[in-house]
């Protein structure tokens, strides 16, 4: 199943699947017949639901994406991501069935149930300040299909086009702007111009030496997870209702991958190491490749001394750095940063003496420096993030935006 940009699936998980499920049923229904179409028409073509470009490249493919497509829609397995072929593919079906319809009441092809209705009726959690249940109102609404089925709409030809126009003038810039957007995953969707370009650009670059350096990887994981959290930090309301071990899961699907593409490097969940009062305790995150890498501790930043003393207690001198990742629901984000740093200078331990405590140039993440019990001679980084889940501010004004609108209308 496709997941829902309108729900958070935190609190009220149980009925939000409900939702999701019901709105994954009508997607199917619509990709089915479009599969009927191709099946049993031969005249029937793909001809606007993929560029033009991409259906002359690969017809094969373009055809096959239909069928994953509705095989992923079908599956009971939740996706938070899907690639942006997948995307586009959906958006313009979506166009093409409201195009095809004589009648726009009748475009959801699948009426909700009484049962599901009325479960959300009756669920304050639905209920916006002005009493209105926004998210019965939005699911039966063909129109907001195209928002709430995508997270954005980054694949849409113009979004695109400009994406990769600021990548081709100035990467440094890219990255500032869209610093969780790997433009590879669009190749296939770009407006054919700028995908030559694009390409051509990639071939600039020197191949990647075959065995990396320890401090061009260290850089690169850092960079790496830097662009994971900011990209959950988009999705703030559904993360703050998370638990720390759902947060350092959803850390390791979304990382994962890249690091194994990228740097050879595995990363696996809660691997017995270290020292805990009675047993061996087991790190949130481990990532290894050839050699020990990094260990990752994800903890809420009330507990950050805690945690910060448990990485100590499982790093040792064949590790290259580590890692904590403060989970912030409590304090503004100034307040954050300056509580990890005021530990930090804080900190005194003869064995993990204090070298250094500096901000990185990715913003509020700080980097302490420490000797280690086994080589006084070695120092050992390790990087303070924060995944700042406290929008208190933001969720009190866009109530009073509500408040106005209902006066003044």
């Amino acid at each position: 199943m496709i997941s829902l940009d309108l729900l958070d699936y935190g609190k009220n998980n149980r009925i939000d699947m409900k939702i999701t499920k019901y709105v994954n049923e009508n997607l199917a229904i619509i990709v089915r017949v479009l599969l009927d179409y191709l099946n049993n028409d031969p005249d029937f073509g793909m001809e606007g639901f993929l560029p033009r470009d991409y259906l002359m490249r690969k017809p094969q493919e373009c055809r096959c994406l239909v069928d994953e497509l509705y095989e992923l829609i079908l599956s009971p397995v939740l996706r938070e991501y899907i690639n942006p072929k997948y995307e586009y593919l959906l958006y313009t079906i979506l166009q093409w069935w409201e195009d095809c319809s004589d009648n726009p009441g009748e475009l959801l092809p699948n009426p909700i149930n009484k049962d599901l209705f009325l479960l959300i009726a009756n669920d304050p959690y639905y209920l916006t300040d002005d009493g209105e249940n926004y998210v019965l109102k939005q699911i039966q609404n063909y129109e907001s299909y195209y928002y709430f089925c995508f997270y954005d709409h980054d694949f849409l030809p113009s979004q695109l086009s400009k994406m990769v126009t600021i990548f081709l003038r100035n990467e440094e810039l890219f990255s500032m702007f869209f610093p969780d957007v790997n433009l590879s995953d669009y190749i296939d969707v770009m407006p054919v111009d700028l995908r030559e370009q694009y390409l051509g650009r990639l071939q600039m670059y020197p191949s990647l030496p075959t065995k990396l350096s320890p401090i061009s990887i260290e850089n690169g994981v850092v960079i790496e997870l830097y662009k994971v959290l900011c990209k959950f930090q988009k999705r703030v309301v559904e993360f703050r209702n998370r638990s720390e071990t759902e947060i350092s899961n959803d850390i390791h699907d979304s990382i994962a991958e890249v690091l194994k593409s990228k740097y050879d490097l595995q990363i696996t969940r809660e691997f017995p190491m270290g020292r805990a009062i009675k047993t061996l305790g087991e790190t949130d995150l481990y990532i290894y490749g050839d050699e020990d890498y990094a260990i990752v501790e994800s903890k809420y930043i009330e507990n950050f001394l805690d945690q910060f003393k448990q990485l100590l207690g499982y790093i040792n001198h064949y590790f290259h750095f580590g890692i904590t990742i403060s989970i912030n629901k409590k304090y503004k984000l100034q307040d954050a940063i300056n509580k990890i740093k005021e530990n930090l200078n804080n900190f005194v331990d003869d064995d993990f003496k204090l070298v250094s405590v500096s901000d990185l140039e990715q913003q509020y993440v700080i980097m302490s420096v420490h000797t280690i019990p086994e080589d006084k001679d070695k120092c050992m980084p390790i990087y303070h993030f924060i995944l700042h889940l406290n929008d208190a501010e933001r969720e009190r004004i866009a109530k009073e935006a509500r408040s106005k609108t209902k006066a003044t209308s």
